[in-house]
């Protein structure tokens, strides 16, 4: 992902948004900010994007954890950027990244039994989207923006206002 200023990377969101008042605004004029969202907030940080090696990494830090008894710590990279992570038995439970160069933070939980992820949230300046999944796939969808946030769940999406 590229580095923005703060200020640029949220001119490019304002700039999707409807107009507003948004009180009667149908959910369909959000789609150009809730495809941005989508395009600016995918799950950069566990790609090889020269940020790690491998997603080994959190693991690794996991297993460090626990050869020390411990079940929560953290590791700033060289490039700056943060993991923090929770882990039951060497396996992580939570990652959270952060990488404040590129506005970028980005959340993950997963179940401890099973590994499998429970849900995500990748936040970037100002704007953020949010998934939560069950053993089927994903089950809920969220683009939240300054002033409100669009909701997709198994019906129609929903836009909701602060």
């Amino acid at each position: 992902m590229t580095e923005h200023s703060g200020a640029d990377c949220q001119a490019e969101f304002k700039q999707a948004m409807p107009e507003k008042p948004w009180n009667h605004t149908a959910v369909t004029k959000f789609e150009p900010l809730i495809n941005l969202i989508d395009q600016r907030t995918q799950s950069d940080m566990f790609r090889h994007q020269g940020k790690y090696e491998t997603n080994g990494d959190y693991y690794d830090i996991a297993h460090d954890l626990d050869d020390n008894n411990q079940d929560k710590g953290s590791k700033t990279f060289e490039n700056g950027v943060r993991a923090q992570i929770e882990q039951v038995e060497g396996w992580p439970t939570k990652i959270i990244l952060e990488d404040d160069k590129a506005h970028l933070k980005e959340t993950v939980a997963m179940d401890p039994s099973n590994h499998r992820i429970e849900s995500d949230k990748v936040e970037f300046c100002g704007v953020s989207r949010e998934r939560t999944f069950s053993q089927y796939g994903e089950s809920f969808r969220a683009y939240h923006f300054p002033g409100g946030s669009v909701e997709k769940s198994s019906s129609l999406p929903v836009l909701k206002l602060e």
